[in-house]
């Protein structure tokens, strides 16, 4: 999907975004704890995950990851990769005791704004079927569809 932030006033002109949205890159593990439970992994594989994006950030690359909290815990993360006025958002993930009750879209707008603010042109994410109608509320178009198959 992709989104083209010129035509992003709308998303300025709402209310101040939370206070509650941190910027993770020194604390990935904590960034990480949401997205355990919302992509359904293991323990490990969540592990692996983020000393993969904590090497990429020590080689630097320009990875930008957050977290909503909700009383002093993660409840939701994302990641936005910004590159010469395109950006790249990833790990979108919400614990599921909190899903569907904004989350994503906090901080979807959260990160949107971030890069309208440093340049960006152009956005761009893989949507899953569950959280392709929150970016289209964004505004976001579909560029094309995969499928993927998993033996049942």
């Amino acid at each position: 999907m992709f989104l083209d932030l010129s035509d992003m006033f709308e998303l300025e002109d709402q209310p101040p975004l939370s206070n509650e949205i941190r910027f993770m890159n020194d604390h990935l593990h904590e960034w990480g704890s949401p997205l355990l439970l919302a992509f359904d992994s293991s323990p490990e594989i969540n592990a692996q995950y983020t000393q993969a994006i904590s090497y990429a950030l020590d080689k630097g690359a320009n990875l930008q990851n957050f977290s909503l909290y909700q009383e002093n815990i993660p409840i939701g993360s994302i990641t936005i990769t910004i590159n010469e006025g395109i950006a790249r958002i990833d790990n979108v993930g919400t614990l599921p005791a909190y899903q569907g009750q904004g989350v994503a879209t906090k901080l979807m707008r959260h990160v949107l704004v971030h890069a309208r603010k440093h340049g960006v042109d152009l956005c761009f994410l893989e949507a899953s079927s569950a959280g392709k109608k929150v970016y289209e509320r964004l505004g976001f178009k579909t560029m094309y569809e995969s499928n993927t198959y998993k033996k049942i």
